[in-house]
Formats: C-alpha cells, sequence, structure tokens
C-alpha cells in the first residue's frame, strides 16, 4: 500500500462535498454509540456488531469458527474498549471470525474505539493506491502501515483546521482518525466499491 501525506489528504478535504442526509453518516454516530454505552462487550455484543457492520458491506457474514475464535475476538474488543492497542496476532483472529474480511474487522475496531483505530476498506484503498485492491485480501501487516499513516497525517499541526472542517461539512464532530479516514472514503471511489 502506498503512503499518502497531510497535502494529499487537505486538498481532497478541501474538495470534498458532503451529502448530509446519508443513512450511513446517521449510523456511524449509533455504531460508536452502541459500543460505548457498554461497561463489557460479550459475545452477543459482538454478534450484534458483526451483523450491523455488514449492512455496510455488500456480501453476506457467516462467522467463522465460532467456537475457537468468538471467545479471543470478545477478548480482543474488550483490550480495545479499555484503550489497549492490539498488535497483529489479534486483528487476524478477528478477521479470521469474520469472513476474513479485514473491513470487517477495522470497523468494528474503529466503532469501539474510534480514537485510535481507523476503518479501511476497499474505497480507502482505492484513494491511497489509484486503483482498486484486485485481491480483495488485504494482509493484517497492511493495516498496521495505514493506521500509522493516518496517525501521522492527524498529528501535523495543520490537521485541526482540516478535522474542524469536516466535523462543519458532515454536522458533528468525528475524531482526528474518522475524519481523515471518511476524507479518504468519500473521495476515494463510487458507493459500488465500498466493502
Amino acid at each position: 500500500m502506498k503512503r499518502f501525506t497531510f497535502e494529499q489528504i487537505a486538498d481532497a478535504e478541501r474538495g470534498l462535498k458532503m451529502i448530509e442526509d446519508r443513512s450511513y453518516l446517521l449510523a456511524y454516530r449509533e455504531f460508536v454509540a452502541y459500543f460505548a454505552s457498554l461497561d463489557v462487550i460479550t459475545e452477543h455484543h459482538l454478534i450484534i456488531a458483526a451483523h450491523f457492520v455488514f449492512g455496510w458491506i455488500p456480501t453476506t457474514l457467516q462467522m467463522r469458527n465460532t467456537d475457537r475464535n468468538l471467545p479471543l475476538a470478545t477478548s480482543v474488543l474488550n483490550r480495545v474498549k479499555r484503550g489497549e492497542m492490539v498488535g497483529e496476532r489479534e486483528v487476524t483472529a478477528l478477521k479470521d471470525l469474520l469472513k476474513n474480511c479485514l473491513s470487517a474487522a477495522t470497523k468494528i475496531l474503529h466503532f469501539i474505539n474510534p480514537h485510535a483505530y481507523p476503518i479501511l476498506d476497499s474505497r480507502v484503498y482505492l484513494f491511497i493506491n489509484g486503483k482498486a485492491n484486485q485481491n480483495r485480501q488485504t494482509a493484517v501487516p497492511t493495516y498496521f502501515e495505514y493506521l500509522h499513516n493516518c496517525l501521522e497525517v492527524t498529528r501535523d499541526q495543520r490537521f485541526g483546521p482540516v478535522r474542524a472542517s469536516m466535523n462543519k461539512k458532515i454536522g458533528y464532530e468525528v475524531t482526528a482518525l474518522r475524519a481523515v479516514e471518511l476524507i479518504m472514503y468519500e473521495t476515494g471511489g463510487s458507493a459500488e466499491d465500498q466493502t
């Protein structure tokens, strides 16, 4: 995956026109609020969350190896909720449970802790690389490269006004990582590309 710069994000944001009544902007706040309201994430909550995340993905969820992966994934999500950063092994376990879909795994991680984990999907990938992800199976190490790249951009002293502009465009405040990811999502491709 290519690296992206603050300048690319700022340029894309300047030209971005948001449609405020899009259902995913409404759903986003509800998904984040759902996890914020939970003290502890149980397997029950994970199953519900997996299904609402797949509402944002044009494919049907089939949870895999639930006897083995469900308890591990639940443990990982509780660590994320407590503010811990998890590694490749933990994200791989979550991805494996969710039909081997890294996009779904990153969405759940983000909804639980939007300050620490950005979403990576096909539209963001298209923005970064200028082409669609042909094999549709993004590797977990690639996600961590993307995460660190997002953090670099959001830590740039010039990012504050870009984030403020995005908050104004969508009508509510989002985290820095959501702002940078949403800029890429909105300018990365058509709705048919999303996964």
